[in-house]
């Protein structure tokens, strides 16, 4: 008799745990993002975790500090899921080795920024240089501010990744033409 009371506990209690998994809706955010925000979010649940009540590209500023991080969020283009994090970490000579450095370890690398452009961001024909990780979903970017070389991380849902890519992958050169 307590053998059998053993085996209804169980499936009790799977048949208890089999019920919630049914019950509670499926969520499928991205596997990118910055702390507690993730791509695919709605908008309610962002400003719930950047607590702030605005709809739209917001500040977050939950998570926003002076002078950084300044973290910043924008909707996807066609619903109402969270499209873009745009993080600035940071200025170059302070960030750039460590973040690139924890980045590496955790992302596979889609490109560098080439040396033809690191040249032309040098002599100020250029502003911005990349690297991109995960199809473009994750890029540190370099951008000239003023006198500074402000460091950000953009996390970027599938299809922007897709098109940064696109629009951003520099030209390599076919060492078989040689």
């Amino acid at each position: 008799m307590f053998g059998m009371r053993k085996n209804v506990s169980y499936w009790r209690i799977r048949h208890v745990l089999m019920s919630l998994i049914f019950l509670i809706p499926t969520v499928s955010f991205s596997d990118v993002g910055y702390k507690d925000l993730r791509i695919g979010m709605t908008f309610e649940e962002v400003e719930l975790v950047c607590q702030s009540g605005e709809v739209g590209s917001q500040r977050c500023p939950n998570y926003s500090r002076k002078p950084y991080p300044i973290v910043k969020v924008y909707p996807n283009l066609e619903t109402t899921e969270l499209g873009l994090i745009i993080v600035t970490v940071g200025t170059y000579d302070v960030v750039f080795s460590d973040l690139l450095a924890s980045m590496e370890k955790k992302y596979k690398n889609d490109f560098y920024f080439t040396d033809q452009q690191l040249e032309l961001y040098n002599k100020e024909k250029s502003s911005e240089l990349y690297i991109s990780f995960e199809n473009g979903t994750v890029v540190i970017m370099i951008n000239k501010t003023g006198d500074f070389n402000q460091v950000g991380v953009i996390y970027a849902s599938k299809e922007r990744g897709r098109f940064f890519l696109q629009k951003h992958t520099p030209n390599s050169v076919n060492t078989d033409d040689f």
